[in-house]
């Protein structure tokens, strides 16, 4: 009976150190301590307002032309249209960033 009791009471604490383990990892994920740091706080608002108007309106657009007399195919040639030229424009301000010949500012 005592080597039974031995082996629950080992396997109790192995279960309760990965429960604590487990526990503080969960703790340190949802630290909300870290929105009084300045630099922390503003890169979450500006990650908000990314996502609120550079990302949803395009789960929104192709339902909005289809509700407005558009067909699905125009509606997706226009989403296609958008994203390319998005693509276009990181790359062109990608460039702009690194290449000093296009820059605006000729002492670099």
């Amino acid at each position: 009976m005592t080597k039974w009791l031995h082996v629950v009471m080992c396997l109790f604490r192995f279960v309760q150190k990965w429960y604590t383990d487990i526990l503080d990892l969960v703790k340190g994920m949802v630290d909300f301590s870290m929105f009084f740091e300045w630099h922390f706080l503003l890169m979450s608002i500006s990650t908000v307002l990314l996502f609120t108007w550079f990302i949803v309106p395009y789960f929104y657009l192709a339902e909005l032309m289809v509700r407005n007399g558009y067909t699905e195919q125009e509606a997706s040639t226009l989403l296609s249209v958008i994203g390319f030229t998005n693509f276009l424009g990181m790359v062109r301000s990608y460039l702009h960033a690194v290449t000093p010949s296009l820059s605006l500012h000729r002492d670099r």
